[in-house]
Parts: structure tokens; sequence; C-alpha cells
């Protein structure tokens, strides 16, 4: 029981600093409007929402995989 209160703690703690992390960076992850770009070398990166592109082409240019982006 410890364990589950620890774990949901430190998932709300979580949650809420990823909010100010968005907020202080002028990133709505609410409101935000679908833009169809592309832009491409040697990978490419498609979602539904523009923060996880942007995180799976962060991923690429880091060296990562695919597999790595879809995670």
């Amino acid at each position: 029981m410890k364990k589950t209160g620890s774990l949901v703690l430190l998932l709300l703690v979580l949650q809420h600093s990823f909010g100010q992390f968005l907020q202080e960076n002028g990133i709505d992850p609410y409101h935000y409007t679908s833009q169809k770009k592309l832009i491409a070398n040697k990978g490419a990166v498609a979602s539904a929402h523009p923060l996880a592109s942007m995180v799976g082409t962060a991923i690429l240019k880091k060296g990562g995989n695919a597999f790595d982006a879809a995670i």
C-alpha cells in the first residue's frame, strides 16, 4: 500500500511539473492547430499531436531509432 501511495504521489508531481514546463515554454497542449508539414532528409515522424512529433524528431536527431521514437 505504501508503494502505491508513493507511486500516485510521484505521478501527480510529474504531471504538475510537465504542465509547468509547457506553460513556461508557451506550448498549450490542449489548443493547437493542425499543421501538415513535410520536411525529410533521412527520416519522418508523424503523430496526432505536434508535441509528440517534436519529441519523436528530437529522439531521431539524437541517434535514436524508430522504435525509440515510438515509445
